[in-house]
C-alpha cells in the first residue's frame, strides 16, 4: 500500500518491515485488527494497519436516514467488514512513537500471548533494543 502524507510518500513494498501485532480478537470479531510497524529507506517510521467495523481502522461514514423516508436525518454509521476497503491506513510515526508502539505491544504480548506461538517478525525485546538504543 501507498499513502502520501506531507509530501513524504509511504509505501509497504518498499520500507522494512519490523513487526506485526495481531489483536486477541477473532478476525470475526468486530474489534479485530493487525497492525505492521515499517521503516522507510528514508529512516521514516509508519504503522499500516487494518480492522473490521468497530475497530480503530473503522472510517466512520457521514450518511442521511428517515425512517419514514419524508424528514431526513443525519447520523454516523460504520461501513461494514464486507465492504471495508476503507478500513486500511498508513499513519506516520515519529521514532518516540515507534518506539512507543513497540514498548506498548511488547508488553502486552509478554502479558496475553503465548510468545512459543508468535510469528515471525516477531515483537521482542532484542529488536526493541535494535532498533530504539537511547
Amino acid at each position: 500500500m501507498k499513502k502520501s502524507y506531507n509530501g513524504v510518500l509511504y509505501d509497504t513494498d518498499k520500507s522494512k518491515l519490523i513487526s506485526e501485532f495481531e489483536s486477541s480478537y477473532s478476525s470475526r470479531d468486530t474489534r479485530y485488527y493487525k497492525e505492521a510497524l515499517y521503516r522507510s529507506t528514508e529512516n521514516k517510521y509508519f504503522l499500516y494497519g487494518h480492522g473490521n467495523e468497530d475497530s480503530k481502522y473503522a472510517k466512520r461514514i457521514r450518511g442521511s436516514h428517515s425512517s419514514d423516508g419524508r424528514f431526513p436525518q443525519i447520523f454516523w454509521y460504520y461501513r461494514s467488514w464486507s465492504n471495508c476497503s476503507d478500513c486500511i491506513d498508513i499513519i506516520p510515526l515519529s521514532c518516540n512513537e515507534a518506539k512507543k508502539w513497540y514498548e506498548n505491544k511488547l508488553n502486552e504480548v509478554y502479558r496475553c500471548y503465548d510468545i512459543v506461538k508468535a510469528k515471525e517478525p516477531k515483537i521482542n525485546y532484542g529488536t526493541y533494543c535494535k532498533l530504539f538504543k537511547d
